[in-house]
């Protein structure tokens, strides 16, 4: 239990911070679309990619990590509300499972919406398209996503189990 302790401080550290930042998030989306003199102020990127013109795809494109990131708030909300029933020694509980659920689809969605922009802008702006193999944060991102899907549905076998458990004896 010390360790789901240390768990749901470092959680609830990582939410009050994000939720600190967020107000700028919507800030900047509104800066981001209303907004076109950005060009030659400042030196934009995306995952690396310098931005030199400031169009409707470029806006869309800045636009697409910053709904990532609001996602990926709601998925520290999602799993504060699951180390909570944790605490309370409520592991198969409905919520807990559907929040597992949840957070699975949420992070594939972060990782299409995070590695999306970077590839169209390099098709639209060079031409080109790279495809590589390796560690990337697209990869883990999706995995992770993929395994708290799956946790998900062990967590609903077992709980289906375990009624099943309750009802024999």
């Amino acid at each position: 239990m010390r360790k789901l302790t240390i768990l749901k401080t470092i959680i609830d550290f990582l939410w009050i911070l994000s939720l600190m930042t967020l107000p700028f998030i919507i800030l900047l989306i509104g800066i981001t679309l209303f907004n076109n003199s950005l060009i030659g102020k400042y030196n934009l990127r995306i995952y690396g990619l310098h931005i030199e013109e400031f169009t409707s795809t470029t806006k869309s494109l800045l636009i697409l990590p910053m709904i990532a990131y609001m996602l990926v708030i709601y998925c520290i909300y999602l799993f504060r509300n699951v180390i909570k029933k944790f605490n309370e020694l409520n592991v198969f509980n409905s919520s807990v499972i559907q929040n597992m659920n949840k957070i699975g689809i949420t992070l594939i969605i972060i990782a299409f919406l995070n590695t999306i922009p970077s590839m169209i802008y390099k098709e639209i702006k060079h031409g080109s398209f790279e495809f590589g193999f390796g560690t990337s944060p697209f990869l883990i991102t999706l995995i992770l996503g993929l395994f708290f899907m799956v946790l998900s549905e062990i967590f609903k076998i077992a709980k289906t189990a375990k009624e099943e458990n309750e009802l024999t004896i």
